[in-house]
């Protein structure tokens, strides 16, 4: 056995072990990534602090307008959301467990609480119009928040449901599907250790397109939420499902995957390197704000063509009254303040304030 010895103070091996380890703490105090995504993460939050704070004060409502208690689609959600709620008391069990096992919060901590953060997000896609809704069958639909969210350009911003009890617990189980990528990157990388990037981003999409038909199959035929406003359908009539919301799913989780599946030599991912000269509990804090970033960016991302795409919206299709509820008026729902939903014949896309002006 050999013992590491020490250069003897003023020689030259210790100088340049002395000029290295400054090298190395003035590399460590570069700002990298993962300090960018913080302050990203800090105007996110900040963001959506004053977004809440004027949706709370404002008193959320329920949203219940065409309610069918006695429909096969409301037992389905209540179904869905205990299935929800269970795995994702299960993921947090075993963040917790692994967290004291490491002595600090583990990067799967991280991603649960960006990825609630990140639910905050998950609406965007009606930011300029309604062309996204959730049942009123789920067992609890407040009005959304972004008739309170500074820029908002939709005038039915604060009118569509929001389902809180299944959005949340929905998000923190992408962890499981980040979980899942990785196994299969790690599995695939064992048995070919000369793929390439290429070849692993192709994976991970891959398993990404299974929980893309899973999820939404399971959401769209009980009329549990629908994207109308979306074009390029993938099927039709009222159960229709577009190639962007597919494509959405698949990209939103081929993102997480890949997150935390690429580290490097010291097993660190993007939003964690560069940081290990700060204290232990700011570095945490720090790496937490830019998972934060990462999640709720690549919501309000990928989110961006769908948006934009809605511009070409179709007429929608006559889905029961609980889905389109309050927010815009179809063949099975009218009198809405927002009127006609995009696509309708003749329709012209009102402006958030526009009646407002002289």
């Amino acid at each position: 056995m050999s013992i590491a010895v020490p250069p003897a103070a003023g020689s030259p091996s210790s100088a340049t072990a002395v000029r290295d380890a400054d090298a190395g703490a003035a590399t460590q105090r570069r700002w990298g990534p993962a300090h960018w995504l913080a302050l990203v993460g800090v105007a996110l939050l900040a963001y959506m602090a004053w977004t809440l704070a004027g949706w709370l004060a404002d008193g959320p409502d329920e949203v219940t307008t065409g309610r069918d208690t006695a429909s096969s689609s409301r037992v389905v959600a209540w179904g869905l959301t205990g299935l929800l709620w269970v795995l994702a008391l299960g993921v947090v069990a075993s963040v917790v467990r692994e967290s004291r096992r490491l002595g600090r919060l583990s990067f799967d901590g991280k991603l649960a609480i960006g990825l609630v953060c990140a639910s905050f997000w998950d609406t965007f896609v009606n930011w300029i119009q309604p062309i996204w809704f959730y049942s009123a069958n789920w067992p609890l639909n407040l009005n959304d928040w972004w008739a309170n969210a500074p820029g908002i350009v939709s005038p039915a911003a604060g009118e569509g449901a929001f389902p809180v009890l299944m959005i949340v617990p929905l998000y923190v189980c992408f962890v499981i599907e980040a979980r899942l990528i990785g196994h299969l990157l790690a599995a695939l990388r064992r048995r070919r250790p000369a793929i390439g990037t290429a070849g692993l981003v192709a994976a991970a999409a891959g398993s990404a397109v299974l929980t893309s038909i899973l999820v939404s199959t399971v959401m769209i035929r009980p009329h549990l939420w629908g994207g109308p406003g979306m074009p390029v359908p993938i099927t039709g009539g009222d159960h229709h499902w577009s190639l962007f919301e597919f494509g959405y799913i698949v990209a939103w989780a081929t993102t997480l995957g890949l997150v935390r599946f690429f580290v490097d030599a010291r097993g660190e991912r993007i939003t964690e390197r560069g940081l290990g000269h700060l204290p232990a509990r700011v570095r945490t804090a720090v790496s937490t704000l830019a998972t934060i970033a990462v999640c709720c960016v690549s919501v309000i991302g990928w989110s961006t063509p769908v948006m934009l795409a809605g511009l070409h919206a179709e007429p929608y299709p006559a889905y029961p009254p609980a889905l389109p509820n309050r927010t815009c008026d179809t063949a099975t729902s009218s009198g809405t303040a927002y009127g006609p939903c995009p696509g309708s014949p003749g329709f012209r896309m009102p402006v958030r304030g526009a009646s407002d002006a002289p």
